[in-house]
């Protein structure tokens, strides 16, 4: 595995934990699902996920794009470049 890659897992694993760490604090406390717009559901837990996600992308990575799946893959750019790929 190329040390680029190796960096992009590593950096995938911690942001995952961390996510993890705040979907946990809502754990069996009641925690009520939203519908959003196409009626699947979301909680608190995981808005405070993706916000999570997000910011660490942001810090590591401001140059790239963030899609969704509510957003279209316009104009983005992979993390991982082709030449980094295994």
């Amino acid at each position: 595995m190329s040390a680029a890659l190796r960096k992009h897992m590593d950096f995938a694993v911690d942001g995952a934990g961390q996510a993890g760490k705040l979907t946990l604090g809502h754990f069996q406390s009641g925690v009520q699902a939203e519908s959003k717009a196409d009626l699947s559901p979301v909680t608190i837990a995981d808005r405070e996920a993706e916000t999570r996600v997000r910011e660490l992308l942001a810090q590591a990575y401001p140059d790239d794009g963030i899609a969704r799946c509510s957003s279209p893959l316009v104009g983005l750019q992979p993390a991982i470049r082709r030449s980094e790929r295994v």
